[in-house]
């Protein structure tokens, strides 16, 4: 999953598992991820890039794997 230049991105209440790629959030100034369960998969990277200063929040997730 590739999220590029989306203000105010929110993933909420999502549940991802065993993904082939990864996740990627970029240039997502206000970005928030809340109530997601991510589940290690075949080969999975995460990475969340904004630009300094632009918030980006992560919360009540579950890793798993």
């Amino acid at each position: 999953m590739m999220i590029k230049n989306v203000k105010n991105m929110l993933l909420e209440n999502s549940v991802h598992a065993k993904p082939f790629g990864g996740y990627e959030f970029n240039r997502c100034p206000n970005l928030e991820i809340r109530n997601c369960f991510f589940f290690r998969g075949q080969t999975i990277n995460g990475r969340i890039g904004t630009a300094v200063g632009a918030p980006a929040h992560l919360h009540h997730c579950i890793f798993a794997g």
